[in-house]
């Protein structure tokens, strides 16, 4: 589809790293609930900032219970 397209031109793109960054760490999330931005579509940036979240609170519990023992 649409999404899938614009995804293939990002990949191709000299600056989709640097998109990348842009819109995961500088925006503001409520404009990132649209576009493609740095081959990631809406659900991927939501996915990949849940999943990071998740690593956080995961590592963050096990330096707890080693301070802890």
């Amino acid at each position: 589809g649409e999404a899938e397209r614009a995804v293939r031109i990002c990949n191709a793109c000299p600056v989709v790293a640097e998109c990348r960054m842009f819109i995961m760490v500088e925006c503001p999330r409520y404009e990132d609930d649209y576009g493609i931005w740095g081959a990631l579509t809406p659900e991927d940036r939501h996915r990949v900032r849940f999943e990071d979240r998740t690593r956080r609170q995961r590592e963050a519990r096990r330096r707890r219970k080693h301070n802890n023992q």
